[in-house]
């Protein structure tokens, strides 16, 4: 398979949403620097209005209910600049894996397939009810006064939804579908942030998994049709089934130890 195909029929999620969030490999610095522009400015201005509805309308009540909230924005910034500041090892990562499943041989493709088909569902599920709780609990909450506003309007317009506890500073009435809208794209840039980068740290372990996978079915058939030597040539075959398939475990196990030096 080409590297194409490979994304395609591999990495379309995790592609999609790696960058959306700007950290795909082999994004253009354009898109990848106004992505994490994106996630930043509306990160860090959520992040103050919180802070200021603390400031402003102090309760211990308040506080145990926004530092939820607080805790995943902070958490999208820390996680996001992680893959920035280490930008260099889950390209790596990614692209490391990204070759080895265009080069993969006939011989191991069944356990490659097997094994990705399976972290691709698994990588589906999380980001599509990712996706769904997103949309449900939070931005649709926020966008229905302002679609009922439009479908049954009344005399007068409806009170804004917040998605999370927040205080502008302005009038809320007036500048109601902005902040509707700066809610929304702070939600959907969260999610992106935390299925991008964990989508993909998913994928890089399936691969490791992978890997050693093939290296424990090379061990296990390196002598299965030679158990009976009848020619000194077949020693030599033995021999050299044996050396790579420690060589594909060495590489596996090297690939493993440094997973946790790139990610969170």
């Amino acid at each position: 398979m080409d590297k194409a195909t490979v994304e395609k029929k591999y990495m379309k999620i995790i592609k999609t949403c790696g960058t959306l969030c700007g950290i795909w490999p082999e994004q253009n610095k354009f898109s990848k620097y106004a992505m994490r522009s994106f996630i930043y400015i509306f990160a860090s201005t959520s992040l103050f209005t919180q802070v200021a509805n603390l400031v402003y309308f102090y309760s211990i009540d308040l506080l145990t209910w926004q530092l939820c909230f607080m805790v995943v924005v902070i958490g999208i910034l820390v996680k996001q600049g992680n893959y920035v500041i280490n930008s260099k090892q889950p390209s790596c990562f990614l692209g490391y894996t990204l070759v080895r499943q265009v080069n993969i041989t006939l011989e191991n493709s069944c356990l490659f397939t097997t094994q990705t088909r399976c972290v691709n569902s698994l990588v589906d599920q999380f980001t599509g009810f990712g996706f769904s709780c997103a949309t449900l609990s939070f931005v649709e909450p926020s966008l229905m006064p302002i679609i009922l506003d439009v479908i049954l309007p009344k005399n007068e317009s409806r009170d804004i939804v917040y998605c999370f506890p927040a205080y502008y500073m302005i009038d809320d009435r007036k500048y109601r579908t902005l902040i509707s809208i700066h809610m929304v794209c702070t939600c959907y840039g969260i999610y992106y942030v935390f299925a991008g980068c964990d989508a993909n740290y998913m994928f890089i372990v399936q691969h490791a998994c992978g890997q050693l996978a093939v290296a424990g079915y090379r061990f296990k058939n390196a002598v299965s049709d030679l158990s009976n030597v009848k020619h000194p040539s077949d020693v030599d075959k033995i021999y050299e089934r044996v050396l790579h398939s420690i060589r594909g475990q060495q590489r596996a196990m090297k690939f493993v130890l440094k997973l946790p030096d790139g990610f969170l």
